[in-house]
């Protein structure tokens, strides 16, 4: 009799288990339809807007444009105005100081002149993503892109070296770029992505007087600006709107 009632309760767990297999079956199946419903709506989506607040920080504006190719393949095309107008003297260590009997026959500094630091430019980037969402339970699509691309970038600068003599320079830059990011959908028409990865550009200089060449090189060309000529490490965010 044990093993009978022992046998009762495996068969009554059994059916419990299958009832409750059974009836979430359903909601699996809604969940699916769901989720196939949102990758489904991403597939009709062909064009997308972003703003990229980080060349914010380096004086510049970039807003990117995407249309899809085919089904995973989008063409990005990231145009960015680059303008910085600034008016700055030389460091305190280079000003000239004399004595003055007149005032407080204390000393005083002479002030030299002042001068305006300008740039201007335009870069453009093309590039191909390649992205493959899905969608989880939340009927969110996200998922890993690939990117790759080229750029070319002209900028003109009025600068001062560290020993604040001013020169004026113009950059053409050419090169090429690939990425690794994440996407995800925050809301239905936005989405919000983050990127990593290394760019190249080769640098050619030119000069409206042959000594400015002699004072540019005086410093280190740092790898965020838009004078290096080299490989340097990038990485970014974007926020998007679908059309």
């Amino acid at each position: 009799m044990t093993n009978y009632m022992k046998d009762g309760r495996i068969w009554g767990l059994g059916l419990v288990l299958l009832g409750a297999m059974l009836l979430m079956q359903p909601v699996q199946a809604q969940n699916r339809a769901q989720r196939s419903s949102a990758v489904h709506q991403m597939y009709a989506e062909n064009h997308m807007v972003s703003l990229v607040p980080i060349p914010v920080f380096f004086d510049g504006f970039r807003v990117d444009y995407d249309v899809r190719v085919m089904d995973n393949l989008w063409l990005n095309v990231a145009p960015q105005l680059n303008y910085r107008r600034k008016l700055q003297r030389p460091a305190e260590q280079y000003q000239v100081k004399k004595f003055d009997l007149w005032k407080n026959l204390g000393l005083k500094k002479t002030q030299l002149p002042a001068y305006t630091l300008n740039q201007t430019g335009v870069c453009l980037d093309l590039n191909l993503r390649y992205y493959h969402p899905h969608a989880d339970g939340d009927q969110r699509t996200k998922g890993l892109y690939y990117e790759a691309g080229i750029g070319l970038e002209y900028n003109q600068f009025s600068r001062l070296n560290s020993k604040d003599e001013p020169y004026e320079v113009t950059t053409t830059r050419l090169g090429s770029q690939a990425y690794i990011g994440y996407m995800w959908r925050m809301w239905p028409k936005t989405t919000f992505d983050f990127y990593f990865g290394g760019a190249w550009r080769y640098a050619i200089h030119s000069f409206s007087q042959p000594e400015f060449r002699d004072l540019m090189n005086i410093d280190p060309i740092r790898p965020w600006s838009y004078l290096y000529s080299g490989v340097f490490l990038e990485a970014g965010l974007r926020i998007g709107f679908v059309l």
